[in-house]
């Protein structure tokens, strides 16, 4: 074979077949078409995991809060600064201060 026959065989392997990236392309497409609702159910789920996990602190922190009051001590309480609700601050006093 001549020289240049030799070159243009090997330009023609060099790239890539219009169907060639058309599959490359339908993967993509799909892998995207399942990982998108997968990802956006994992948001969903993470922040309810958040939400579930704030209201038992803050739950457990008013028990706390309720027992230190009934035991005559001053206590506040507070919701993370993370949380979905943002940043509060509860305090108790006992019920003999407020007389």
């Amino acid at each position: 074979m001549s020289m240049l026959v030799k070159k243009a065989q090997a330009s023609a392997e060099a790239g890539f077949t219009l169907i060639e990236l058309m599959i490359v392309i339908a993967i993509i497409g799909i892998l995207a078409a399942i990982a998108i609702p997968q990802y956006e159910q994992y948001i969903v789920t993470s922040k309810a995991t958040t939400v579930a996990q704030d209201l038992h602190q803050i739950i457990t922190q008013a028990s706390a809060a309720q027992a230190a009051a009934a035991a005559g001590q001053t206590t506040s309480v507070g919701i993370p600064a993370n949380s979905v609700a943002g940043c509060v601050t509860f305090t108790s006093t006992p019920r003999e201060a407020l007389t």
